[in-house]
Order: structure tokens, then sequence, then C-alpha cells
């Protein structure tokens, strides 16, 4: 039929000829056939002209074990380089949110697991809905006492959990228990920040919701902490022989902060560039202005000064402009600093009143108006 097909025009007489013609069948020859003799090949050739050659595909022999003793060998010898400890140099290196952090314990990495996971944010949950409906009278001792046990683990869940959920609720727990005089603040303090700082690390390029939440919460629970009863007073420096000079190169760490000062000036690093960002401004203000009661001195700060100052007239916003506003006039009113200083940014407002947009230079006004009725008459006088 396919022959018919292909060629049409063929005579019936060559149609008669071939149907009289016996066909051979076509014989496929085994791997052995390949290795016979050339002679008895050659009589098969010419007695079954028609036979087909067809060829098997065996997998490639390369870095097959040659025997089963040395596939059991190399097997083991796998199985022990997975065991084997490697030098620092050859380790492979962290990556990742974590790299900077500390090898978490065992409890820690059963915190993470799913199971505990779920149990830990059901717990968590229940405990922030207590916390907000019943009213919890801080001068309470019985009540202190209770809630206190609570102030450890929530550090610790706020701390290693890999959950944002359980870290966020961490977070809101935190913030209604740190408003009570508890005893364990300044032990638990010691955790609480070097965990808050690890979450704003990573963090900082994040423009999720769920870091945007656990952004605020570590300002707010910062916040809480700073300004904590537990911790002193700020540093009186009502002597005026201390003052600020710009020449000045040594800075005494305020010791009623719960942070150290590796501590802060990380923290600090980090304001710089938190300020200028618009969604949290008030967690990150209020935690400028606990900053500033303490009356805390050091580069790192002076220079977050400096950028509230510039914020008091560029911002977009008229809340942000007027909280930039208030804080530099606290900062002005309240800090010991030097002559040179201090003139400085007296010179530096009255410049802001040439800017070139009108809520920017209405600013100033408003910022020098205030300055002038805030500062005694002879510090005018001479400036």
């Amino acid at each position: 039929f396919v022959y018919g097909r292909m060629n049409p025009n063929t005579n019936e007489d060559n149609l008669d000829e071939s149907d009289g013609e016996e066909e051979a069948p076509i014989q496929v020859s085994k791997t052995g056939a390949r290795d016979a003799s050339k002679s008895k090949s050659h009589e098969v050739n010419m007695t079954e002209p028609s036979s087909v050659a067809v060829a098997t595909w065996n997998p490639s022999s390369l870095g097959a074990a040659e025997s089963k003793r040395a596939a059991l060998l190399a097997k083991k010898k796998a199985k022990r380089d997975l065991h084997k400890v490697i030098d620092g140099v050859s380790a492979p290196k962290f990556t990742g949110s974590s790299r900077h952090s500390s090898l978490q314990s065992s409890s820690s990495k059963t915190l993470n697991l799913p199971a505990n996971a779920c149990a830990v944010n059901f717990g968590l949950a229940l405990l922030n809905s207590c916390l907000k409906r019943s009213k919890i009278d801080v001068t309470n001792e019985l009540h202190c006492s209770m809630a206190d046990p609570f102030l450890p683990l929530l550090a610790h869940c706020m701390r290693y959990s890999s959950d944002n959920q359980a870290v966020v609720l961490s977070f809101k727990s935190l913030g209604l228990l740190l408003r009570m005089d508890l005893p364990s603040v300044p032990q638990t303090a010691k955790e609480l920040g070097p965990g808050i700082l690890d979450h704003l690390s990573a963090s900082g390029a994040a423009s999720n919701t769920a870091q945007n939440d656990i952004v605020q919460g570590c300002f707010k629970t910062l916040t809480l902490l700073i300004s904590h009863p537990k911790f002193a007073s700020a540093i009186e420096h009502d002597d005026p022989s201390i003052s600020i000079e710009d020449n000045t190169k040594q800075f005494v760490h305020n010791e009623t902060l719960p942070l150290t000062a590796d501590q802060m000036q990380g923290l600090l690093s980090l304001l710089h560039g938190a300020v200028r960002e618009s969604e949290q401004h008030n967690a990150t203000f209020g935690l400028v202005r606990a900053i500033a009661a303490k009356r805390y001195m050091s580069p790192e700060f002076f220079d977050l000064m400096d950028i509230v100052l510039k914020l008091s007239v560029q911002s977009q916003k008229q809340a942000v402009r007027l909280q930039c506003s208030q804080i530099f006039l606290n900062y002005l009113v309240d800090y010991p600093m030097g002559s040179k200083r201090l003139n400085n940014h007296l010179q530096q407002i009255v410049l802001n009143l040439k800017y070139e947009y009108e809520e920017g230079r209405l600013s100033a006004i408003d910022l020098l108006s205030s300055l002038i009725q805030k500062f005694p008459l002879p510090v005018l006088e001479e400036h």
C-alpha cells in the first residue's frame, strides 16, 4: 500500500511480478553475533542479505567500583566524611541574617520546631490578650511577683524565635510588662539589648509589614527599658565647670543606661538612618527622647542631633518637623556644651531661615522663637 502511494504510476505487470517474490524476514542479531568470526559473519550476510544488526547500549563504567568490596569501602568513606571535623579555614561560612549571631543552644533550636512554634504562638497570643484585657495594678506587689517570671521567658522568645509573629507578640507583651517595676528587669536587660540589636540589624533593609512591626517593637521596647525606674535618672551635669567642648576626645559612658557603650554606639548608628524614614517616626523619635533624657554624650549622638536639626526644616511631614524641633530645643537647653558648639548650632538655626521652601522657613522661625523664650537672658545677650 505504501509503495503504491509513493509510486502511483507503477505498471500492474510489475505488481504481479512482485507478488511472486518472498520477502525475507528481518532478524535481530544478538550481542554475541559481533564476536563471531569473519567467515561465519560473511556466510550469514550472503544467505540473509536483509538482516539488520542492532547494537545494545551499556551504561558507562567510569567511576564505578571494581568489586562489591570496593563499593562497600567507598560507602563507608563517604559516611565518615560527613562527620569529619573541618578546620576553620575550610569550614563552610555562615550566610543569612544569623551569620553574626552566636550559636544557639539545644533549647533554642527546639523552640523553632514546627509543633513547638505553633504552641508558642498560641501561648503568646493568650498572654498578650490577658495582659490587655485584665486591669493589672502596677503598684500591687502580688501582681508584680506573678508577672515577673514571664519577663525572661519573653526575652528568650524574642531573641531566639525565628517566627515573625512570635517575635511581634513577644514585643507587645514586653511593652506591657516593662511598665511595671519588676525585680528581674536589670538582669533581663542583658538579654534584651543584644536581641533587639540583632533584630534591628536584620530588619534594616526589609520593607514588608512584618519587619516594620518588629522594628517598631524594638524601638518601643528600648524606650521603655531606658526610661525604666530600675535604672537611675540621668547623671546630673549642673556643675558649671563641666562642659562638652568641640575638641573633647573622651566621653564617659552613662552607667544608668541598660546597654553597654558598644551597644549604644551600634544603636545610634542605626538611628542615623531610622530617623530619616517616615513610616515609624513616632517610635523612633520616642527612643531619641529617652536617650536625650539620660544626657548621653558621644560623637554618634551629636551627629544624630545634627541630622535632627536638618529634618526640622527639610522633612516633608509637619509632624516630623515638629518633633525634631522639640527634640533639638530640649537638647540645646538641657545639655551642657561649650560656647563654640552652641554658637555653631545657633548659626545653623539662623541660616535655616533662608530655606527655599516656605514650610521649612516657618519651622525654623518657630524653633528660633521657642529658643528665645527658653534661653536665659545672659545667654541671649552673649549670642
